[in-house]
């Protein structure tokens, strides 16, 4: 039965399955450590977003994140640097890029993991690392290579 969690810091209000009862983890809205306190469940709350469907801006209406698949197909809440990382990431087959392509996806992964889950974008840059990290070994034999000729 769903229960009403409301976060001691910044006082968001969600309904909890309560199989998270005694489970703690961070408030998707303020991301400060929470608890899911044990209690008594109420049937009739009214039924609010799961914590991962809102983010702090406007009023309560205009407080919907758009689904996955619009996410997939739209750059919505992604980070700058995991979208230019992962375009370098194709470029990187051309080989100079792929240095840059390398670290704009480190860089993209430290400030996704930094903003506690407001950014999106870690496939992206995941794919700009591998690429990068591929293509700048061929880069670098292909350069030791030219210079032994």
């Amino acid at each position: 039965m769903p229960i009403d969690f409301t976060c001691p810091h910044c006082q968001f209000t969600s309904v909890v399955a309560d199989q998270y009862l005694g489970q703690s983890g961070p408030c998707s809205e303020c991301g400060q450590p929470i608890t899911i306190q044990t209690g008594s469940a109420n049937p009739y709350a009214a039924p609010t977003a799961p914590l991962d469907h809102w983010d702090d801006s406007g009023d309560a209406a205009s407080k919907r994140r758009p689904d996955i698949g619009t996410r997939m197909l739209i750059p919505v809440d992604r980070s700058a640097l995991s979208i230019i990382a992962g375009y370098l990431g194709l470029f990187s087959i051309l080989c100079f890029p792929a240095p840059l392509a390398l670290l704009l996806g480190v860089l993209a992964m430290r400030g996704i993991k930094k903003s506690n889950g407001a950014k999106h974008g870690m496939g992206r840059a995941w794919f700009a690392v591998i690429m990068g990290a591929i293509f700048t070994i061929v880069l670098l034999i292909s350069i030791v290579l030219v210079g032994y000729r």
